[in-house]
């Protein structure tokens, strides 16, 4: 593995159940255990799950010259009884508002990322069940979680 592959997060110990993590580029992120003063680390692997793939998903419409004016996902996990309590299921629901966008580009989109390009989903356990919707409304107040 070469050095440009390796990336580092700092976290730090705030006391209580608080946490603050920093990146090379400046971001930071509060986690805190019990999901009070931040997200829990669990909803940050949701959060970064959802953020993989519609990454992937708005990167690939646009090279089809087929991109919505937004895209909203909302991402459910099941965990297991015991520990580790890692996550057994996991449901994506995107949708599409407004633009170019059609369903099958859309489905299309989402299945690439699904098998091929989302980092995140290829680094959760091989037997993670998972399912996903994509759907496409002219409606901007659109939630992100599908039917």
């Amino acid at each position: 593995m070469a050095d440009t592959d390796t990336m580092r997060i700092d976290l730090e110990w705030k006391g209580g159940s608080g946490y603050s993590v920093a990146t090379p580029s400046g971001a930071t992120l509060a986690l805190d255990s019990t999901a009070k003063a931040g997200a829990s680390p669990m909803e940050t692997l949701l959060a970064a799950l959802a953020g993989c793939m519609a990454i992937d998903v708005v990167l690939i419409l646009k090279r089809m010259r087929n991109s919505p004016d937004r895209l909203l996902a909302s991402v459910r996990g099941a965990r297991a009884d015991d520990h580790p309590r890692r996550f057994v299921r996991i449901r994506l629901d995107f949708t599409a508002v407004g633009g170019a966008t059609t369903p099958d580009r859309l489905e299309r989109s989402v299945q690439l990322s699904f098998d091929k390009y989302c980092s995140v989903l290829h680094s959760l356990a091989p037997d993670t069940a998972f399912r996903w919707s994509a759907r496409i409304t002219t409606d901007p107040s659109a939630s992100g979680e599908g039917a």
